[in-house]
């Protein structure tokens, strides 16, 4: 059924005819309000468009958020009301809202609108395990475990105190029904691992074993075991175990005592059967304790005790004290025997085994056999008495010993006397140069009295013939005296003076003749020397002409003369064109070791100058003058002439005057410029020059 309104009609109910084609073949019934038929027949209705009412999607609020409002218009103008009228947004949940246009617009239709509350999201974390004080801060993390993302207050999580502190995570504004949300971190405090102190420890003792579990529960390691070898103390470092988070390493620290021996003082040897001392029963350090028996006297030899410390006295350690029972002492001084008048050894207070006393008499008498007692002031020591024996001196009787000379064979002194008594001499030897008393000391045990000889040394007598001064190799020698100058009488061997001799048979010697007591030989050896030996050259070096000596010996002195008359010269070599001296004889002296030689050497020509030319005669006449070319006199080693195209045409070796235009065949050359070539003896630099051939016509 349908409502409409009939025009300028009454108004009821019937059928709601929307198809427009029925009003044609369809029979229309109008009813009054009541029901009741009014009127039945074909009319004409007017039929508006139906009008949903359109609005926007309501956005999803959060649970407890501002309700949004519902509009009372559509979006395409339809007025109405909504069922239920507001939003309620108390709980999560889609509700229906209906919408009913207002009876103004009869074709609206109503409608519904869906809201959905979203229920609120809570950020999700995981939790942070407990942090140890002081421990590195965890970062917050800035999204959550279901994606949401924001941030923290604090933003920073402080581990420097210890306790429980909640952190706010605020989501960021995008996240719409996001609440904030909390992570409480808890901070725990270190826990420090605690043991009960260890007592001292002995040294060398069982170590006792560090526990692996500290008193407030904490398991974990020791940094090493202890050790009662070494005394002192030392820690221990106990690291515990990484489950145990806020566990911190700890020390323990333990004393290893040392060990104490007991002292005692150490007891003298003690006498057989002599009463035994008491033993102390604490020792010098302190401890006090028991022995482990009594001292017995009665055996000789050694005896150790034992102490051992009372309980109670930490780190005290038996100890034992070795105690000697001796035999008595009997001193060991041994007999003396001494010569009568020697010196009597002082008598000793102790004995060579060590027993010291006194002794009765208190010295030797060293004239009179007797008896000396000893008493020995220590213990366990017997009294001694020796004998002591004086034995009469004895005298050795050596022979006085003859006069000798000076030099000669001096006889031995013998180590027994003739009346069989041992002993040494002082001096050992006799001395045969002065004369000299010798004393005979008899050996140590023997009773003799010393001796003493005198010797008488004569003084020897020696020529004294003066030393001969050396002499040249012929130089007439003196005669050999057969009486020295001081009287002596005698011959010579070799009985002359050899004047050329030299060498090792070049000594003399002196026999005094047979019965001149004490007179020795002299012995006079004659240098002979011999006379230098050398040799010379002679002639031109660089223009000046030389006289050279040669091998001549080094050391020796030079002079010359010229025709008898002295040169000033007294060098090995003079230049007679810088003397001047020119031509003649010359006396040349060489000194060495003061023996002189002289030699002569005749120089004919002093000239050195070399010529021009020479005019060789013609056949059948010459003058003799400049026939040849002329080095006489300038020792000359070799000359060569060479004609004007270098050819050798003469030779000449020691050359002096031979070439007088010819050749080395004896051809005559022909007239000419030619070049000559000169070599010295003397060293000098070789010369060269040219000389023309000009033949006399």
């Amino acid at each position: 059924m349908g409502y409409y309104t009939q025009p300028g009609g009454p108004t009821g109910t019937g059928t709601l005819i929307t198809d427009l084609n029925i009003f044609t073949s369809q029979t229309v019934y109008i009813y009054a309000q009541s029901g009741t038929c009014i009127d039945e027949g074909n009319f004409t209705v007017t039929i508006d468009n139906v009008l949903n009412p359109t609005f926007p999607a309501v956005p999803n609020p959060c649970v407890g958020a501002t309700a949004p409002v519902l509009p009372l218009i559509s979006d395409n103008g339809v007025s109405g009301t909504w069922s239920p009228l507001t939003v309620d947004t108390t709980a999560p949940g889609t509700t229906i809202y209906t919408f009913t246009p207002d009876a103004t617009l009869p074709c609206a239709t109503v409608t519904t609108l869906s809201v959905t509350v979203d229920a609120p999201i809570i950020p999700t974390f995981d939790p942070i395990a407990d942090i140890c004080l002081g421990g590195v801060a965890p970062l917050l993390p800035l999204t959550s475990t279901n994606g949401i993302l924001g941030t923290w207050s604090p933003a920073l999580v402080d581990t420097s105190v210890a306790g429980t502190t909640c952190y706010t995570f605020t989501p960021e504004v995008s996240f719409t029904c996001a609440t904030t949300a909390q992570l409480c971190i808890t901070i725990s405090s270190q826990i420090l691992p605690t043991f009960a102190q260890l007592a001292n420890v002995c040294q060398n003792t069982i170590a006792p074993v560090l526990p692996l579990t500290s008193q407030n529960g904490v398991t974990g390691t020791w940094s090493g075991t202890i050790d009662t070898s070494v005394t002192g103390t030392v820690c221990y470092t106990f690291t515990p175990d990484v489950t145990f988070a806020c566990a911190i390493s700890t020390q323990l620290c333990i004393t290893v005592d040392p060990e104490l021996t007991p002292l005692f003082t150490p007891l003298p040897d003690i006498c057989q059967n002599s009463i035994a001392p008491i033993l102390p029963l604490i020792s010098l350090n302190g401890v006090a304790g028991t022995w482990s028996d009594v001292i017995d006297t009665s055996n000789i030899g050694s005896v150790t005790l034992t102490f051992t410390p009372n309980q109670g006295q930490l780190c005290a350690l038996t100890t034992t004290m070795t105690i000697n029972v001796i035999a008595p002492l009997v001193p060991d001084f041994a007999p003396i025997t001494l010569c009568a008048g020697q010196p009597a050894p002082i008598l000793s207070g102790a004995s060579p085994n060590g027993v010291t006393g006194t002794w009765l008499p208190l010295t030797i008498d060293n004239m009179l056999s007797g008896t000396y007692t000893f008493t020995p002031n220590v213990v366990c020591a017997l009294p001694q008495t020796i004998t002591v024996t004086v034995d009469p001196l004895l005298t050795p009787d050596f022979g006085p010993i003859a006069d000798i000379c000076a030099g000669a064979t001096a006889p031995v002194l013998a180590g027994t006397s003739p009346n069989g008594i041992l002993g040494t001499w002082s001096p050992a030897t006799i001395n045969n140069t002065t004369s000299g008393c010798y004393i005979f000391t008899p050996n140590a045990g023997l009773c003799a009295e010393p001796q003493t000889l005198c010797v008488t040394v004569n003084p020897s007598l020696t020529p004294n013939f003066a030393q001969i001064a050396p002499l040249c190799s012929g130089e007439t020698a003196p005669a050999l005296a057969t009486t020295s100058p001081n009287g002596i009488n005698g011959t010579w061997n070799p009985s002359t003076i050899d004047n050329f001799l030299s060498g090792d048979g070049d000594c003399y010697v002196f026999t005094p003749t047979a019965g001149q007591q004490c007179a020795n030989t002299q012995t006079l050896c004659v240098t002979v020397n011999p006379n230098p030996t050398f040799d010379h050259t002679e002639g031109c070096e660089s223009a000046s002409y030389l006289i050279r000596i040669t091998d001549a010996p080094a050391g020796a002195s030079y002079s010359w003369t010229h025709n008898g008359v002295a040169v000033n010269a007294t060098t090995p070599v003079i230049n007679l064109t810088t003397l001047g001296t020119g031509p003649g004889t010359y006396i040349a002296s060489v000194t060495e070791g003061g023996c002189t030689t002289t030699k002569e050497i005749v120089v004919n020509s002093v000239s050195c100058a070399i010529q021009k030319g020479i005019s060789p005669k013609g056949v059948g006449a010459g003058d003799n003058k400049n026939d040849f070319f002329d080095l006489a006199g300038q020792n000359v080693k070799k000359m060569e002439i060479f004609n004007r195209y270098g050819t050798n045409v003469y030779s000449k070796v020691n050359y002096s005057n031979e070439w007088y235009g010819q050749s080395d065949k004896g051809d005559e050359l022909p007239d000419g410029t030619y070049y000559y070539v000169i070599e010295y003896n003397s060293g000098s630099k070789t010369v060269t020059g040219w000389i023309y051939i000009n033949r006399e016509q």
